[in-house]
C-alpha cells in the first residue's frame, strides 16, 4: 500500500524541478507553478500505479531556483535547450527529440546559450 506520506515526498522533492522546467519551456514563472500543480495532481490521482519516489541526497543535484535565474536571459528556445541538456542530463540527440529538431540545431542553440550565459556571468562578476 502508499502512504500518502511517499506522495508528499516526491512532491517536496520534485515540485520546485518541474516549476523550473515548466518555466524554461513557457518563460511564465506563474504558468509554471499552474503546471507542475496540475501534474501532481494528476499523479495523485494515479499514485498507486506509480510507486515509490526517493528523494535525491546527492549535494551536487540539480538547484531548480537558480537555474530559472540563471537561465532568465536565455530566449525560450536556448532556456529549454539548456534546461533539457544541463539540467536534466539529457543527450544532445534526446534533445533534438523532445524539441522535434536537428543534432546541429541543438549544438547550435547551446552554443549560442553558452556564449549570453558567460557574458551575462562576466556583467554579475560571477565566476
Amino acid at each position: 500500500m502508499v502512504t500518502e506520506s511517499s506522495f508528499e515526498t516526491c512532491f517536496r522533492e520534485h515540485f520546485a524541478g518541474l516549476v523550473a522546467l515548466g518555466e524554461s519551456m513557457t518563460g511564465d514563472r506563474g504558468v509554471a507553478h499552474d503546471l507542475a500543480q496540475e501534474t501532481f495532481a494528476r499523479l495523485h490521482d494515479r499514485w498507486d500505479t506509480v510507486g515509490d519516489c526517493r528523494p535525491d541526497d546527492d549535494p551536487t543535484a540539480f538547484d531548480p531556483d537558480a537555474w530559472s535565474r540563471l537561465v532568465a536571459v536565455l530566449p525560450a528556445r536556448q532556456r529549454l535547450t539548456v534546461t533539457l541538456f544541463y539540467g536534466y542530463d539529457q543527450p544532445i540527440t534526446e534533445v533534438a527529440e523532445t524539441l522535434g529538431v536537428s543534432v546541429n540545431t541543438v549544438k547550435s542553440s547551446l552554443a549560442k546559450a553558452r556564449i549570453a550565459l558567460r557574458a551575462e556571468m562576466e556583467r554579475c562578476h560571477v565566476e
